[in-house]
C-alpha cells in the first residue's frame, strides 16, 4: 500500500497539470490514504485527502 502511495506522490509531483483533472488517479489516491488511515496506526494525511476531495468535486 504504501509502493501505491509512493507512486501516487511520484507521478502527482511529475504530471500534476493533467493528473488534476483525471478523476480515477484522484479517487484511488484518496482510497489509498483512507485504507492507510485505517488499518495503520499513524496520523492522517488530511490535508492531502482535502485537496483530492476538493479536486474530485471540481472534476467533471
Amino acid at each position: 500500500m504504501r509502493a501505491a502511495l509512493a507512486e501516487c506522490d511520484g507521478r502527482w509531483a511529475s504530471e500534476k497539470a493533467a493528473l488534476r483533472r483525471g478523476a480515477v488517479f484522484l479517487g484511488r489516491w484518496l482510497e489509498l490514504l483512507l485504507v492507510l488511515e485505517r488499518y495503520v496506526a499513524c496520523k492522517p494525511d488530511t490535508s492531502r485527502q482535502n485537496m483530492l476531495r476538493k479536486l474530485l468535486a471540481s472534476t467533471p
